[in-house]
């Protein structure tokens, strides 16, 4: 079986400053898309700034800025650490007086599941880009200025020229 004439190529290497970028604009669409749900078929209106600061790290994690991969980084870890002393205050203390929110729905002196299915999903969601940031790929990325990842088709236009 011949060769295709792009097999000696590097592969594209997983760009994670692109990724947690595109995982952050599709929060901020769904936080925008809540806020104007909300009022008609809930009757609760909300007004989230959110969207601003996830389109704002989304454009700068485009970037490799390393300011805006510190803030996402610690308010996503700070996130988690109020969910886990959340779920953590419920096992040990338990769920009376505690009020679970989300959305336009509340639960007033949830049970320990209601409490882990909320916090649960939320830790998940907030994980994702935590993870992938702290990762050494993200560091190498994000603090080496050669380490941009490899596009197959920008190597074989550099190629061609150099023919």
């Amino acid at each position: 079986m011949p060769l295709g004439t792009l097999d000696y190529l590097p592969r594209t290497e997983f760009d994670t400053g692109r990724f947690v970028a595109r995982y952050l604009q599709v929060l901020a669409w769904l936080s925008i898309a809540s806020m104007v749900t909300g009022p008609i078929f809930f009757h609760s209106l909300h007004i989230d700034v959110s969207p601003v600061f996830l389109f704002w790290a989304a454009s700068a994690l485009k970037r490799r800025s390393r300011t805006a991969r510190r803030w996402v980084l610690a308010l996503a870890g700070l996130t988690l650490g109020f969910l886990v002393l959340m779920l953590g205050w419920a096992i040990v203390a338990g769920t009376g007086g505690m009020t679970v929110s989300l959305g336009a729905g509340r639960i007033a002196n949830p049970a320990l599941w209601q409490v882990a299915a909320v916090t649960v999903p939320i830790a998940s969601v907030v994980g994702v880009p935590f993870a992938i940031l702290m990762s050494k790929r993200a560091r190498r990325q994000f603090y080496e200025p050669d380490a941009t990842p490899v596009d197959a088709a920008e190597v074989a236009d550099r190629l061609s020229e150099v023919r």
